[in-house]
């Protein structure tokens, strides 16, 4: 209660603070006139990636560990660097910095496999800086990076992970991933650029979305949500990995599915690792999903899952949230479904496949 009454008085205080200025006619400088707008300017200003990232904008990228999410960051910063169309989507020109604080040692070969695929990307680029090492968000460090970012006046700056740059404040907490989040909208504030953050999803249940883990005041503060969810197609016994990217949430623009993007392996050219093997790295690449001539039965579903490594029986339930883990996209709803498919795996695990 006593807690309580300090709030009441504050408030009371604050109010009294404001009456004043309001009697000394300084509201014409808190208000503006509601009613009159102005729609000159509206459409004039392109977007950074059309249709997907906005300038002067806080962005999330979401997804499971192992979706290629930086791969897929990268890609975009490549893009924007060079004015280069992003999975054919038209860019805006312009700096890029990179807080590459996970996969910096792979890094170079990541850069060679986008040149690799692209020549043109070295005749075309822009300034792209890139911080091999995390740099904490609130920090006296972030503040000379915030310094700095205000003189190169980037288009886009990636914050790769949210994860490693926050170690000072507490994933779950409203309050805490809020003051994250105003740090990285003063960024775009004061720079004009698209801040786009890679962040990892919390756990999923079967028929749920894939949102940010921890607090929901990332969801509320973005500009734009991208989700990337594995998927998983089979042709001829083979298992091929993709993920679907889509706009989860758009403030000012239209959401729903960009693409779907499957891994591309590139062998760099000119190198080999210890063992004599072509050094390797990934360039995700449009992909179409298999469309399955018919409905699985509940034998392929159990099969499915044994071969993709569930190997001990379960309730239909938490199979079904394994079916999500792993990616293989409609596992059946019907209670009914999904107790065959259960028995059937169950007799799978018995005999041993």
């Amino acid at each position: 209660m006593p807690a309580l009454l300090r709030r009441i008085e504050r408030a009371k205080e604050q109010r009294a603070e404001v009456i004043p200025m309001q009697a000394q006619g300084s509201t014409s400088s808190l208000f503006t006139d509601g009613w009159q707008y102005d729609l000159s300017g509206l459409g004039a200003q392109p977007h950074l990636i059309r249709d997907v990232l906005e300038m002067q904008s806080t962005a999330w990228m979401v997804g499971p560990s192992g979706s290629y999410k930086s791969f897929i960051a990268l890609s975009m910063a490549v893009a924007v660097a060079t004015g280069h169309h992003w999975q054919g989507r038209e860019t805006c020109a312009g700096p890029v910095v990179y807080i590459c604080s996970e996969g910096s040692k792979a890094w170079g070969k990541r850069m060679a496999a986008q040149i690799q695929m692209d020549p043109t990307l070295k005749e075309d680029r822009r300034p792209f800086h890139m911080i091999p090492a995390p740099v904490q968000i609130g920090s006296p460090e972030w503040t000379g990076l915030v310094a700095a970012l205000e003189q190169i006046k980037p288009a886009l700056v990636v914050v790769d992970t949210q994860a490693q740059c926050s170690n000072e404040y507490e994933e779950n907490s409203n309050s805490d991933m809020a003051k994250v989040c105003a740090h990285l909208a003063k960024v775009a504030q004061m720079t004009g650029s698209a801040v786009l953050t890679v962040h990892h999803s919390g756990h999923m249940k079967e028929g749920s979305q894939i949102r940010a883990r921890g607090a929901s005041a990332i969801y509320a503060a973005a500009d734009t949500e991208l989700t990337v969810l594995p998927k998983t197609d089979k042709a001829d016994d083979i298992e091929l990995r993709y993920v679907e990217v889509t706009a989860s949430k758009q403030k000012d623009l239209r959401g729903g599915h960009l693409i779907h993007l499957a891994p591309h392996v590139v062998e760099i050219e000119g190198t080999s690792d210890y063992y004599g093997r072509p050094v390797t790295s990934i360039v995700m690449m449009p992909y179409e999903p298999v469309e399955p001539d018919e409905k699985p039965s509940p034998e392929t579903w159990a099969r499915r899952l044994y071969a993709a490594g569930v190997r001990e029986p379960m309730g239909r339930d938490r199979l079904a949230d394994q079916a999500v883990t792993l990616g293989l996209s409609g596992f059946p709803g019907k209670i009914t479904e999904r107790a065959e498919i259960t028995k059937r795996h169950k007799a799978l695990c018995a005999e041993g496949g």
